[in-house]
């Protein structure tokens, strides 16, 4: 356990020190991904698939706060969508402007919920979303995420609609075909309820004041999310891989259970329950210490216990 204590130790020392030229890096990094997800899933304009433009637009995004990553995010969706029809981009704007004034106008420091979720949706790393979401963010980061699911079922049933239209002669309006496709997609229904049952409870637990909440909390949602999922699959006849329900789960409960350990550690043997009083209120306080390791401790703990036992030595032979 040293061993690893020392480790976290020094690669949070190392992104202290470097902390401007990583958070450089990793803006670039999240942007382009961030990018290519939405050309993945919406990519109509190759203008914008451009390996170049693609550069451009992650290197304007290193300049910009990452709290704004949902209108850029908006932004590049409209553009693809433009391609399409102007009806369907007039759809997505008027969904997107309606969400940044009700939610993220004021809770903008969440955006990045939405953008994770499309991002993340249709990967194996699904289940890390709402946990991530309920330890993290809390109930104020469920809205942008069921807006992230909503955006990503809106371009799967785009495509279908589009298909449908170059094989047959449909009179509906395109963007009528994508509203009734959503509606009835029972997958999208599925998500969203089994996204805001995970997140409302790995977020309770993870609050919850007994030892070790902050650890069981994040297996515990990631079986919740497993079971709501595999279950809500077999009721509304949803075909689905059970390998991958399960892997989803191990993977998003261990890169989270890293992402804990790297935040914060705690020592649960040396808890403390104080208790003290002012004017007008008496206070019953639980105080957890951090636990912070560095090597050069280890190594001088060592080195005291030797001179204790060269000292014993000595004492004997005299």
């Amino acid at each position: 356990m040293e061993k690893l204590l020392i480790f976290r130790e020094k690669v949070n020392s190392f992104i202290n020190k470097r902390n401007l030229i990583l958070r450089v890096i990793g803006k670039f990094v999240a942007a382009m991904i961030m990018i290519q997800s939405i050309n993945g899933l919406m990519g109509y304009s190759a203008f914008l698939r451009q390996p170049s433009i693609m550069a451009a637009a992650s290197l304007i995004c290193v300049f910009i706060p990452f709290s704004y990553s949902y209108v850029v995010f908006g932004v590049i969706c409209i553009l693809n969508l433009l391609k399409v029809s102007m009806d369907i981009m007039l759809l997505m704007a008027a969904a997107l402007l309606l969400f940044y004034i009700i939610y993220n106008r004021n809770f903008i420091r969440f955006g990045y919920v939405a953008v994770l979720t499309v991002i993340l949706l249709p990967t194996k790393l699904s289940a890390l979303v709402p946990i991530f979401v309920g330890i993290f963010a809390g109930p104020l980061g469920i809205p942008p995420m069921l807006m992230g699911i909503m955006i990503y079922f809106f371009s799967t049933s785009l495509d279908r609609a589009i298909l449908e239209m170059t094989k047959s002669v449909n009179t509906q309006p395109l963007y009528q075909m994508v509203l009734d496709s959503m509606m009835a997609n029972k997958e999208m229904i599925l998500y969203l309820f089994c996204f805001v049952i995970t997140a409302l409870v790995a977020g309770q637990m993870y609050r919850m004041k007994f030892n070790y909440a902050w650890q069981a909390s994040i297996p515990l949602g990631g079986i919740i999310y497993a079971v709501i999922y595999l279950y809500g699959s077999f009721l509304m006849e949803i075909k689905t891989s059970i390998l991958d329900s399960i892997l989803s789960f191990i993977l998003s409960v261990v890169i989270l259970e890293v992402l804990q350990f790297f935040r914060s550690v705690i020592d649960y043997s040396r808890v403390e329950n104080l208790q003290f009083e002012d004017d007008e209120y008496y206070y019953y306080v639980k105080a957890v210490p951090k636990i912070s390791v560095s090597e050069e401790d280890i190594n001088v703990k060592k080195i005291n216990v030797r001179r204790k036992s060269l000292i014993r030595r000595r004492d004997k032979k005299e």
